[in-house]
């Protein structure tokens, strides 16, 4: 029985299966990461036409489909009226019959689309959410709720109408905003540029509309709503990329709701189509794109760009680039030009617009990316800055008497105090001035301290849990960085006094929570460090635990105490040689109820090796909690783990979207795609946790392993050596050196890696495993006894056990030996498919049919990854081979279940023809022609 690829244990080299190399693929080239994501090209370059410049337009060529109208009922929607249309959509007021006819907007396209696919990944007050999606083949409708039917466009034209002044219960906007906003277009240079929008020619008339055009104020707080929303879409990796008036609703309750994500971009996809979007607010970056076929750098900045149009034209009634003069492609290179001369001052369009908010503007449609805000959290903090008379903190404050018109505001009546009182009490009120900043100033680093911890918090709970020696000690150091900020753990009065004392009420339990979970972890981390250092005094580091955990159950209220802390409190007493430890005997724990609870005993399971309990707690968490990155990591490891790799896929992605700076969720797809036999795919996630990361050693060993298996022989060399510099283990480094050079006809080089690799002694399990792996060929025995020990240092080991499995059944030909090992492996791992399908063919072989059967059956129930259904093919016909009786019917079953594993991805055609477990089966017709099958989809691909 072949050793078929393991669980990537953290810090053990990856065993790739070494069969003949084949061709050099083209090098990869992946462009530096951007802020936060770039667009990649479009998977298709097709030629640029003029549809590009306006969305609207269709294709000659396209079938006419025929639309549904105002009063029919469609899809099981009555329609009502139409609130708009578009060449291929329309939105109509319509009312659901199937549910109690609530009125809903149904938006219906003759270009199905996955727009309703990435509105139901965002939940924000500011986002127009999706109900649901209904086909009716090619019309696609996608149903909202009917949140009202004015946009920012309604609020244009009433402005230019003079509408303002005839609202019932509106304020009339100042006389100077009036008289500079409705006169004609300026005169000389700027009327040529300042036009007013194609949208803004026909004013129709509405409801009682609260005026937001012009007014400053309420310009400030529309923007820092978007911002919020564009925050909340960028963080799930969705870009909208056609910010524009229309595409703001103003509901009915007045909130401002971003719609129509039709041409937004989602950057958890590897392919686009050529974006589009609308001239007159699209950024330089953005026509660049469709200029060059998809080839421009579009990310998170581009929205934020659209967004300063949209803000320029809502303080001056005016957008401050022209509409293309003609629908060529080459008209493009005149509007990026426009976007590069400056631009006027708002001011003269807006004397109301003030010197700050002015900067704010002129940032966000800086032609350099790199010069505008860099986040929509940034921009949103600088507009909730101004609307609170507080100083920018990303954009320039030109105006000093701006700022101290800024601080008068936020301090009434100080200015007046200190002007009566200043002769007699100057001293005195100075020195309470000084004090009340010095209060104020301790009193935001308070508030940022604690914010910063509660964001720390996804990253620590991974470094304090996993097993990369480096996160662990980088977890350590923040962790006791964090608590040290707050007098923890050694002030008993920390919350009366520093900067805990300083926090808002409400923040401090948040925080207080937080700082006990982070004890509770740091506990558990220092207890198992010592469990596996011989010159440690066990007694000692588990009073020191128990310490942190007694100080940590004192962070939490008596009623929300997580049952993990009194189940760790009764361990470590244990441990201390003192189970009651002079302390009152622990009151029974609560149960688990909230998201922590869950994820505190998630990490218990997690660090047994009980990834199939891990599961349940996790997904408890995540359904609490939808934005916990680490839960959304820890589940796709143990989904990894357990062999579920397609599941495992798509936690990594959710923890790249909500972690998009950690090198860890496309790490871990890195090595899911790698025990899956894909090492092209494994190489791209590695390359960007490199990019993410490049000082990762690990990574640099896992895609030289890729490299390797791709052929890419000189690259693999430069990746290992890599590695081996950044610190990454030595032994399992020079091992993995010696076959690349064995591979590329270095035999020197490979006898010096394997003789350096030798002078260092293995410590840890993934170092047994790593000198195993080496001595499998060569020296079977010695590399059973590595697997032996690594299995004594952790005896969930899945990697050791199943190699001893492998070793003792296909080299060491010892069946009864290799059942005990496979029942050890399954009785601590019993959710583990590898594990079930290797018993199973230990049991095929000692001529236990039904036992190997009814195993190879649980495996399949527990993953049907075509590496487990090809394994059960071998059970069947090597249960073929024992018993004429069955002979026929195994070679039957034998068969199907080799032909689903082909079907299902099964490529391994050298193993096909050599594994003796096939013997049974090899002659036969059917198997010959599942060979060729297999044979003919190796060439296509």
């Amino acid at each position: 029985m072949t050793p078929t690829p393991t669980i990537p244990i953290p810090g053990a080299r990856q065993l790739w299966n070494r069969s003949s190399l084949p061709e050099l693929p083209p090098t990869l080239r992946i462009p530096p990461t951007r802020c936060p994501y770039t667009t990649p090209p479009p998977a298709s370059e097709k030629k640029l036409s003029t549809e590009s410049l306006s969305i609207g337009s269709s294709s000659p060529d396209e079938p006419v489909v025929k639309m549904p109208r105002p009063g029919e009922v469609f899809l099981g929607f009555k329609l009502i009226e139409e609130l708009g249309r578009g060449a291929f959509a329309r939105v109509f007021l319509a009312e659901q019959t199937g549910l109690s006819n609530r009125r809903v907007a149904l938006k219906v396209t003759r270009r199905p689309s996955h727009e309703a696919d990435k509105l139901a990944r965002l939940q924000h007050t500011n986002i127009v959410p999706v109900y649901s999606v209904h086909n009716a083949a090619p019309i696609q409708a996608i149903c909202m709720p009917f949140l009202g039917r004015r946009t920012i466009v309604d609020g244009l034209k009433e402005f230019h109408s003079g509408r303002y002044s005839s609202l019932r219960g509106s304020p009339v906007p100042s006389s100077r905003v009036t008289t500079v906003l409705t006169s004609k277009p300026l005169s000389g240079q700027h009327s040529s540029r300042y036009v007013r929008p194609d949208h803004l020619d026909a004013p129709e008339p509405g409801p009682d509309f609260a005026p937001i055009i012009g007014e400053v104020n309420a310009v400030l707080r529309t923007l820092s709503a978007l911002a919020s929303g564009l925050a909340h879409a960028h963080g799930r990796g969705i870009l909208h990329l056609d910010i524009k008036p229309a595409n703001v609703l103003i509901a009915d309750t007045g909130e401002p709701m971003l719609l129509d994500f039709n041409l937004s971009f989602d950057q958890t996809t590897a392919a686009r189509d050529i974006i589009g979007g609308t001239p007159q607010y699209m950024a330089p970056e953005q026509l660049a794109d469709v200029k060059s076929h998809g080839h421009g750098q579009i990310d998170a900045r581009t929205d934020l760009y659209n967004l300063g149009v949209l803000a320029h034209e809502m303080l001056t009634g005016r957008v401050p680039f022209p509409a293309p003069s003609s629908r060529k492609p080459d008209a493009y290179q005149s509007l990026i030009e426009a976007r590069t001369r400056p631009l006027p001052a708002l001011r003269d369009q807006n004397p109301a617009v003030p010197y700050s908010v002015e900067a704010i503007v002129r940032k966000l449609l800086s032609p350099n990316p790199d010069d505008r805000y860099q986040s929509a959290e940034e921009l949103q903090e600088d507009l909730d800055r101004q609307l609170a008379n507080r100083p920018l903190r990303h954009a320039a404050e030109v105006s000093l008497g701006e700022q101290l018109v800024k601080w008068r505001r936020r301090n009434p009546g100080l200015l007046r105090r200190f002007s009566m009182l200043f002769m007699v009490l100057a001293l005195i009120f100075g020195g309470l001035w000084v004090e009340r900043q010095a209060s104020a100033r301790a009193e935001i680093a308070a508030i940022d301290q604690a914010h910063a911890t509660q964001s720390a918090m996804h990253t620590l709970r991974l470094d304090l849990t996993l097993a990369n020696e480096a996160h662990r000690q980088r977890g350590i150091r923040n962790a006791e960085s964090s608590l040290k900020s707050f007098g923890l753990p050694d002030d008993p009065e920390w919350r009366s006094q520093g900067a805990f004392a300083r926090l808002p009420a409400e923040l401090q339990a948040a925080t207080s929570a937080d700082l006990g979970e982070m004890l509770i972890l740091l506990a558990e981390t220092r207890w198992q460090d010592a469990q596996h250092d011989p010159a440690r005094n066990l007694q000692s580091a588990a009073s020191e635990a128990l310490r942190l955990n007694r100080i940590a159950r004192t962070c939490f209220a008596e009623d929300a105490v997580p049952p993990f802390v009194e189940r760790q409190r009764s361990d470590l007493s244990a441990a201390t040689g003192n189970p009651t430890d002079q302390d009152s005997p622990a009151e029974p724990a609560r149960l688990s109820t909230t998201s922590r609870d869950h994820f505190l005993d998630a990490i218990s399971s997690y660090r047994n090796a009980r990834y199939e309990a891990s599961v349940e707690p996790l997904e408890r968490v995540i359904t609490l909690e939808p934005d916990h990155a680490a839960a959304h990591y820890l589940l796709a490891a143990c989904r990894h783990h357990l062999g579920q790799y397609p599941r495992a896929l798509e936690r990594y992605d959710m923890a790249q979207a909500l972690m998009p700076h950690d090198p860890r969720p496309p790490f871990g797809r890195g090595l899911v795609y790698g025990l899956e036999r894909l090492p092209d795919k494994a190489e791209v996630e590695f390359v960007r946790a490199i990019q993410l990361d490049p000082k990762y050693g690990e990574v640099y060993r896992n895609l030289a392993s890729a490299r390797y298996r791709l052929g890419k022989l000189e690259l693999a060399e430069d990746d290992i050596t890599q590695a081996i510099e950044l610190g990454d283990s030595p032994l399992r480094g020079y091992y993995l050196r010696s076959q690349i050079r064995d591979a590329s006809g270095d035999r020197d080089g490979a006898d010096a890696d394997r003789q350096s690799a030798a002078t260092h002694t293995p410590r840890t399990e993934a170092d047994f495993l790593a000198r195993g792996y080496a001595r499998i060929q060569e020296n079977p025995r010695d590399a059973m006894a590595d697997f032996v020990i690594a299995a004594r240092l952790n005896p969930r080991s899945a990697a050791a056990l199943i190699n001893q499995v492998h070793l003792l059944t296909d080299r060491l030909d010892d069946l009864p030996a290799a059942l005990v090992v496979a029942d050890h492996l399954v009785e601590w791992i019993p959710e583990y498919s590898q594990g079930r399908a290797a018993r199973a063919i230990v049991l095929a072989r000692m001529g236990r049919r039904s036992e190997a059967q009814t195993e190879a059956e649980h495996a399949l129930k527990l993953s049907t990854h075509p590496t487990i259904t090809y394994q059960v093919a071998c059970v069947y016909s090597i249960t073929a081979s024992f018993s004429s009786e069955h002979a026929a019917a195994d070679s039957s079953q034998a068969l199907k279940y080799l032909r689903r594993a082909c079907r299902t991805g099964y490529r391994d055609l050298l193993r096909l023809e050599r594994d003796p477990n096939l013997e049974t089966v090899r002659k036969t017709p059917e198997f010959k022609t599942t060979l060729e099958a297999l044979k003919e989809l190796n060439r296509g691909e």
